[in-house]
């Protein structure tokens, strides 16, 4: 079990290698794969993205309505890139769900640059995301996460320690092409799942 007294950068380097080893090299393909089909293809239609996409991000307990409709606001922020209450908003009135973790995924499919929510990068920063059942509190409460989120990344990306690490994917994964935001994302996700062991 990790240490969860350690600060992060701190974890990240101590337990560099068993991260990297954590992270499986198929992952990081199929990321690779949704990033560069998602640019050349209406992802409206093409059920073979679909499909992979939702393999990726684990889409399991969406209704289909909702499906369509993710995927259409999805193919539509290539052109007018969205902001996370428009997404939230409009995804809830199909069906009165409320998906912080694939709104996150969406805004970084648009921009690499933004960070992902997922249960195991909850457990990695000690978010602690409370269930809410009003959705406007939920809103207002993710709005907050994310911001948080946002400092929390650009903190972690400007740390030496960080940047050892970062080198480190990059060179194990051949990642040049990857956003430095992803292969933090990468490394967090690794970083929980450690944490919850």
């Amino acid at each position: 079990m990790v240490s969860c007294s350690e600060p992060i950068p701190g974890l990240l380097l101590h337990y560099k290698s068993q991260l990297l080893a954590a992270i499986p090299i198929r992952m990081v393909e199929k990321y690779r794969w949704i990033q560069k089909h998602f640019h050349q293809t209406n992802i409206t239609y093409d059920i073979e993205f679909q499909k992979r996409y939702a393999g990726f991000y684990r889409m399991r307990f969406v209704s289909p309505a909702y499906r369509l409709a993710y995927f259409e606001l999805l193919d539509h922020g290539k052109h007018q890139k969205p902001s996370f209450e428009e997404l939230a908003r409009q995804l809830y009135a199909i069906d009165n769900r409320h998906e912080f973790s694939f709104l996150t995924k969406m805004l970084h499919t648009l921009d690499t640059s933004l960070p992902i929510y997922d249960s195991q990068v909850d457990a990695a920063l000690g978010i602690h995301r409370r269930v809410v059942s009003d959705f406007e509190l939920r809103l207002q409460q993710d709005r907050v996460i994310l911001h948080a989120m946002m400092k929390a990344q650009q903190s972690l990306l400007q740390d030496p320690r960080v940047q050892a690490v970062l080198s480190a994917f990059t060179q194990t994964f051949n990642a040049d092409d990857l956003s430095e935001a992803k292969k933090l994302d990468f490394l967090l996700w690794a970083l929980g799942s450690l944490k919850t062991q």
